[in-house]
């Protein structure tokens, strides 16, 4: 039906009787019929008059005087004229709704087609704050640039190491080593990998900090990767992820990780990097062996203590970075570090993680985790409480956890690299963690 053309409702054709013609819609006002006189006409009311035209047939219409007609007459074009200003005010309706077909929303076209989100930052910063209370202003955060090295080819970082350690218990654990750029004051960084998964999801992580002048170390932990055969062993005798025995998890801590910190020492003592300013980074099992070897080097390792008189054996741990952490891992636990004072309050905590759309366990996980540590970082206060906070939980706008989160598009590594360069470079404690050449006992 086009617009200001309207059909005759049923109860007119009814009224007026059975004259086909009324199938032909007129062009003017309503039609209608009058069987009497065998008359076919469409009425528009015009005071106590009427005009008539011819919608189909040929011939003159007839018109009558007021006075002439009968009461049924009279009714009829009362009653019709009422239809009249009906279907006027239908007709208006039909084009008001027509025009606003024909034109589109705006409201609904921007929800359709919304403008593209703001580009993340490390400015989203949520810092651990007492219950009911409001989150802290974000920090302002300066874009992070490579920074300069002393390498003749400008812009050139030194070439990834493959490296075999041999742990204890006799491992041949293989890790990567990105050596870092700023001497004595590279900051030496950690990352271990989830369950099953290996070193080389780090590969863009690893590189993305080494260009911000950090020496960075990601092995395979014992059954991932290629971390897989003891020393002498048959190929048939290889550690597997999800086979081998319960207590070889325990051994990614006290076997892998101090291999991983004695070849930090050495590294250390070569002028490579600062181990007293050690970050570790670790995902989903990962952060479970992270957090446990906090607890081990905090206690120094197999000496039971950090410190033999004037040499420092243990504490170098310094920062956490905590991707979708669990609360505990098969038979890794973070009971140990939440009771252990140093691990509590002595060291920086940044928990990244999904937000839980998809993910709630993950999510609550991460979250129960930031509960145990919160009461041990009070908030600071001043201005400058940002660069004095000590315990982060950030969730990311995505589904992904784990070491997934490090997608470019989410901005994890820029979190991580900002987290470093404020507790470990810029901090007033960090100050104090200055260089030395670490001697053991007896040497």
């Amino acid at each position: 039906m086009t617009t200001g053309s309207i059909a005759l409702p049923c109860a007119i054709r009814c009224a007026a009787g059975n004259d086909t013609s009324l199938s032909q819609p007129a062009t003017v006002g309503i039609i209608s019929n009058r069987a009497k006189n065998n008359i076919s006409w469409t009425q528009r009311m015009t005071g106590n008059d009427a005009m008539f035209c011819r919608p189909a047939t040929s011939g003159a219409v007839p018109r009558r005087a007021a006075s002439q007609r009968s009461p049924g007459d009279r009714r009829l074009v009362q009653w019709l004229a009422v239809a009249a200003m009906l279907a006027a005010v239908s007709t208006e309706a039909f084009a008001a709704d027509a025009a606003k077909a024909e034109k589109p929303d705006a409201s609904k076209a921007a929800k359709a087609d919304p403008a593209p989100p703001k580009k993340a930052s490390p400015e989203n910063v949520e810092k651990a704050n007492p219950a009911g209370s409001e989150r802290p202003s974000p920090p302002a955060v300066e874009k992070k640039e490579p920074k300069k090295t002393d390498d003749k080819k400008a812009g050139a970082l030194p070439p990834v190491q493959e490296i075999e350690l041999l742990t204890g218990d006799g491992l041949r654990l293989t890790l990567s080593y990105y050596p870092g750029t700023q001497g004595k004051e590279s900051v030496p960084v950690v990352l271990l990998h989830m369950w099953k998964q290996s070193r080389a999801d780090y590969k863009d992580l690893a590189l993305y900090l080494q260009s911000q002048g950090h020496a960075v170390a990601a092995p395979d932990l014992r059954g991932h990767g290629q971390s897989v055969r003891f020393k002498g062993a048959r190929k048939d005798e290889d550690l597997k992820a999800a086979t081998m025995p319960i207590a070889q998890f325990t051994k990614m801590v006290t076997e892998d990780m101090k291999a991983v910190k004695d070849f930090l020492w050495e590294r250390n003592n070569a002028g490579e990097l600062n181990l007293d300013k050690l970050c570790v980074v670790g995902a989903e099992m990962g952060a479970s062996v992270a957090m446990d070897f906090a607890v081990y080097d905090a206690l120094g390792y197999d000496n039971q203590k950090a410190s033999y008189g004037p040499l420092k054996l243990g504490g170098f741990v310094r920062a956490l970075v905590l991707l979708s952490p669990e609360w505990s891992f098969k038979n890794l636990s973070l009971r140990q570090a939440v009771a252990t004072p140093r691990v509590q309050s002595g060291i920086a905590i940044l928990i990244l993680v999904g937000n839980g759309k998809a993910d709630r366990k993950a999510f609550s996980e991460a979250k129960r985790v930031h509960g145990m540590f919160e009461r041990h970082h009070p908030e600071p206060k001043g201005d400058d409480k940002i660069d004095r906070t000590t315990l982060f939980f950030i969730p990311l706008d995505t589904k992904l956890q784990g070491t997934k989160l490090l997608d470019p598009n989410i901005h994890a590594p820029e979190y991580i690299a900002d987290f470093i360069d404020r507790r470990l470079l810029k901090s007033e404690e960090s100050q104090e963690w200055v260089w030395k050449e670490r001697k053991r006992p007896h040497e």
